[in-house]
């Protein structure tokens, strides 16, 4: 998958990028991911899940696989991670290699911060995009009707249910004391292994379902 050609071609994820590059051309987009894009994760792998350090310290890791086109085998952290102030979030995920991410676009919720500074002190920080777009980012993903709680950081007062860096997690019931189901990013939960993706059960609205993503952070 060629994701420089999928943005010239995707009307939403332009709108993402209007106004730093003309016509969409190759060379100019290609030089606006290496500037911002962040993180590379694999859902299958422990590398990032929700308590790696790599979420809360200063480490770059495997730099050189940040240069190359989102195939799904390879991960990384950039430096942009904890150097670079941002405004917006550009998230995606996808579950086959070579095919296509799918999108979502979380608008000014850093006022000017790094992603760092947003999740490595570890307190929760909310903002919402509406749990239908979290689903949207993964065909057949399935969550709880409860709790809806978006943010960075978010997890409940136990440290054995669902919690994500970036994403949302949901429960059974209105409270969020005991979640169970989760779409994010650097995710942890009970009986879920999945780092990156969904998992739910419990009444949870498409059934028991655990998808492991490969996921993409960039940032403007």
């Amino acid at each position: 998958m060629d994701i420089i050609e999928e943005i010239g071609k995707n009307k939403n994820i332009r709108g993402a990028y209007r106004g730093h590059f003309t016509n969409y051309d190759q060379s100019s987009i290609q030089r606006f991911l290496e500037q911002r894009g962040m993180l590379h994760v694999i859902g299958k792998k422990a590398t990032f899940r929700y308590d790696s350090n790599f979420w809360t310290n200063k480490s770059s890791y495997v730099i050189v696989h940040g240069q190359s086109d989102y195939d799904g085998a390879k991960e990384t952290k950039l430096p942009t991670y904890w150097t670079m102030p941002l405004q917006s979030l550009c998230l995606g995920m996808k579950t086959k290699l070579h095919s296509k991410p799918k999108w979502i676009l979380l608008q000014n919720i850093l006022r000017s911060s790094t992603l760092y500074s947003m999740i490595a002190d570890d307190k929760y920080r909310k903002f919402a995009v509406g749990r239908s777009q979290w689903k949207s980012l993964l065909s057949g993903s399935s969550l709880q009707y409860g709790c809806n709680q978006e943010g960075f950081n978010s997890l409940t007062d136990s440290d054995k249910f669902a919690k994500v860096r970036i994403g949302i997690i949901a429960n059974d019931n209105k409270h969020c004391t005991m979640t169970d189901s989760l779409i994010g990013f650097g995710a942890h939960g009970n009986d879920c292994n999945v780092t990156t993706g969904n998992c739910g059960w419990t009444n949870a609205d498409n059934g028991d379902k655990k998808i492991a993503a490969y996921g993409i952070i960039l940032g403007r």
